[in-house]
């Protein structure tokens, strides 16, 4: 199922909305609607986007959870004024290059998709202040994902991970870091100078020990440790108990 083609001729049109529909394609006249701001597709099963929707320069919302996506195309990078991307429930294994383009990006949105890596690019997004990655298949992060100075919220919740980047200590302005069940071996000592972080989530790794910096994260509310292989309790975790800090084991 697709659309007619001469949706191209609604070129005053501000917002497509057509949720669950059994949608699998949509024309390439799509990229007409210049004027279009809000493209909301949900629960649909679009399994490619085509090249035009480059063409939407004026977009401010591209919403296309619960679809049957498995690539993106190099275009989408021209949409430059776009803030949020929802792309949750898709079957994505990774993302262009282009998407480093997209530097009034604040939201991108990728929750349970099958993302093996990450681009580099992806480091360009210097406005983004939400990352979700929950329930992907990365293994590894890429060393340019440091450059996301603005951000504030980082979810990896159910992947792959065996290990965070030494420089992840450049986010300096994040608040919530989101690791649970991965394959954690070990933290970067310099984890200890992320002092805007309020939450920690490290459930279910394979955590034998903390580095002893992770006493100096003064601005943490919640730090969550249960399901690893600690045997014995830092001091400056205890220390965070006695400042009101919420431990839970």
């Amino acid at each position: 199922m697709t659309l007619p083609e001469p949706i191209g001729q609604l070129t005053s049109l501000q917002a497509l909305i057509l949720n669950n529909n059994q949608l699998t394609t949509l024309p390439e006249p799509i990229g007409q609607l210049t004027s279009l701001q809000a493209l909301i597709l949900n629960n649909n099963q679009l399994m490619t986007l085509p090249e035009s929707i480059g063409q939407l320069t004026s977009l401010k919302e591209l919403i296309l959870n619960n679809n049957q996506l498995t690539t993106l195309p190099e275009s989408i990078g021209q949409l430059i004024s776009l803030p949020e991307i929802y792309l949750s429930l898709n079957k994505l294994t990774t993302l262009p290059e282009s998407i480093g383009q997209l530097t009034s990006l604040q939201e991108l949105h990728l929750n349970n998709n099958q993302m093996t890596t990450l681009p580099k690019s992806l480091g360009n997004l210097t406005s983004l202040r939400e990352l979700w990655l929950m329930d992907n298949q990365l293994t590894t992060l890429p060393e340019s994902i440091t450059q996301l100075t603005s951000l504030q919220e980082l979810h990896l919740y159910r992947n792959q991970l065996t290990t965070l980047p030494e420089s992840i200590t450049k986010l300096e302005k994040l608040e919530v870091l989101e690791l649970g069940k991965n394959k954690l071996t070990a933290l970067p000592e310099s984890i200890g100078n992320l002092t805007s972080l309020q939450s920690l989530d490290l459930t279910d790794n394979q955590l034998t020990n903390l580095p002893e910096s992770i006493g100096n994260l003064t601005s943490l509310t919640q730090l969550v440790i249960g399901g690893n292989k600690l045997t014995t309790l830092l001091e400056s975790v205890k220390k965070l108990e006695q400042r009101g800090v919420k431990v839970y084991k």
